[in-house]
């Protein structure tokens, strides 16, 4: 199973502390293939500010789901999937629904709204 461009290079942590759900080490993420704005600020968030150690995969759609569960995988920015947490909410996009899961409230976030 061809599993795109992952990510594994770690990040420096920056002044937020990490806030990880896990015990592990680091988080694995998924989301689709064919990267756009939001796919690429996501994981920059998400190494900047939650996990410097996470994990990215980018797949097809219709591979995403079951990837995710046999990758033990955080999806994420899936919009077709209801079962996607992490994803648009109404008008905001997953990046500010990254901000609000993890309460990374720093005014730089939230200058713009």
């Amino acid at each position: 199973m061809d599993l795109g461009l992952v990510l594994r290079r770690p990040i420096e942590t920056a002044w937020i502390k990490r806030q990880s759900p896990r015990e592990s080490p680091s988080m694995k993420w998924i989301t689709r293939s064919n990267v756009k704005v939001d796919r690429v600020a996501c994981p920059w968030l998400i190494r900047r500010f939650v996990d410097s150690q996470a994990e990215f995969l980018f797949v097809p759609e219709d591979q995403l789901l079951d990837t995710a569960r046999k990758e033990e995988a955080i999806p994420f920015d899936a919009t077709r999937f209801a079962e996607v947490k992490v994803n648009h909410r109404g008008e905001r996009c997953t990046f500010e629904a990254i901000l609000e899961d993890y309460k990374l409230t720093d005014q730089r976030f939230t200058a713009s709204r």
